[in-house]
């Protein structure tokens, strides 16, 4: 199987390249575009002024000047080149959850997003916390996901698939079909003290990290989010129940 493999926080990310290695010796083919530097929270922000250019730091693995969303592009020309139409592009595992409303800020689900617009079908996966603990555990169940979306031929060209691992990785499962959580921010409006400076700095919401969540896999229409059909949902809600 074909994967091309992007995320927001940048090539020098640790967990992304425990992530292609691993989906290496599973046999998958790999290509991995991500940013030259780490572009979270730019969502579907592009280049479109200027030339972006890409280079190959590893064997079939390269960095770009730019955003997720450009990385997604580039991801799929690279693999139209070497390849052809590649079976998946996967966005993550990214550091950091990105369910609910907050997914309009995040370039991970961007990404997954843009493929699926392109007719390529897409996963974007995130995760609340990585240490060496739990990133065993995540690298087996994304790749537990990925095939089977494979190998059941999961072909909803519609939507992304958004799945979020929480730190204590519970076996609840919980689908997704609209915003479950609208009280959650992943960051406060900033309390403004002074303006001698101008200057402020987004505080992240810690809260949610605390707490005991599930694993939560999210339909998500790749262009009126959580807005799915019913049939498109029961379908869903039915390879779910496989896994």
């Amino acid at each position: 199987m074909k994967i091309v493999i992007v995320n927001d926080d940048g090539y020098e990310e640790p967990f992304h390249h425990d992530f292609v290695d691993h989906l290496k010796k599973l046999a998958f083919d790999v290509i991995s575009v991500t940013p030259s530097k780490n572009m979270s929270g730019f969502a579907s922000a592009i280049n479109i002024r200027n030339y972006v250019q890409f280079t190959e730091y590893e064997s079939q693995m390269y960095k770009v000047d730019g955003t997720s969303v450009d990385c997604a592009l580039i991801g799929i020309g690279l693999a139209n080149y070497f390849w052809g139409k590649p079976d998946l592009l996967v966005s993550g595992i990214n550091r950091g959850m990105n369910y609910g409303p907050c997914v309009i800020y995040s370039g991970t689900y961007a990404a997954a997003r843009e493929s699926s617009r392109q007719g390529i079908l897409a996963v974007s996966f995130s995760a609340n916390e990585t240490n060496s603990k739990l990133n065993r555990r995540i690298l087996d169940s994304a790749t537990l996901i990925l095939e089977k979306i494979l190998s059941d031929k999961f072909d909803n060209k519609n939507a992304v698939l958004n799945v979020n691992f929480n730190s204590v990785l519970s076996d609840k499962l919980l689908i997704e079909n609209e915003v479950i959580d609208k009280s959650y921010n992943l960051f406060n409006v900033p309390n403004i003290k002074s303006v001698d400076k101008g200057i402020v700095k987004y505080n992240f919401n810690k809260e949610f990290e605390r707490l005991d969540f599930f694993t939560m896999i999210g339909l998500i229409h790749n262009l009126n989010n959580f807005s799915i059909s019913s049939y498109d949902y029961r379908e869903f809600k039915d390879w779910l129940n496989k896994l």
